[in-house]
């Protein structure tokens, strides 16, 4: 069983490409909200078993939410580098080591990635984009964090893979 525990964390964030890229309907205004849902794996994964998290995958994860959306080439792969960065940078935080802790930790992950996703857009289309359709979807995203985060931690101690020791002893 512990062969598949390599496999999982790329299938969690493809699990979550294709259901950011389905059809779903869901208003402009909320538009922004699906793709961020693949960055929650991506953040779980980068934090607990960063050696399982390539930083291809997480660009090719940003790469096919762009292409099945049709929208502009390399925003969200951008973007997915940049909250997988982050996440690898707060790696150490003295918070990752409680759920809370880790929530708040994924908390600024994600506002500092919706700063950076505001400016990549703004530049894209050459004006200031509007924020609160960005705001909203980050919101989203930070209190849909429990749900996945802990199905992945299931999924996790199914396949018995522990927290890395970095988590455990604070090095």
């Amino acid at each position: 069983m512990a062969l598949i525990f390599p496999f999982i964390p790329a299938l969690s964030i493809a699990g979550l490409v294709l259901i950011a890229v389905l059809p779903w309907g869901v208003s402009a205004g909320t538009q922004f909200f699906l793709p961020l849902l693949p960055i929650i794996a991506i953040h779980y994964w980068s934090v607990r078993a960063t050696r399982w998290m390539p930083f291809w995958f997480v660009f090719l994860a940003g790469l096919t939410i762009d292409v099945l959306t049709h929208g502009p080439l390399g925003l969200w792969a951008l973007i997915y580098l940049i909250a997988a960065g982050l996440a690898v940078r707060f790696n150490g935080a003295l918070l990752n080591r409680t759920a809370v802790g880790g929530w708040i930790v994924f908390a600024l992950t994600m506002l500092a990635t919706a700063v950076a996703q505001w400016g990549v857009i703004s530049v894209y289309f050459l004006r200031p984009f509007e924020a609160g359709p960005l705001l909203i979807a980050t919101l989203g995203a930070i209190i849909a964090y429990p749900l996945i985060a802990g199905v992945l931690a299931a999924v996790r101690v199914l396949w018995r893979q522990p927290e890395p020791r970095s988590l455990l002893r604070g090095d």
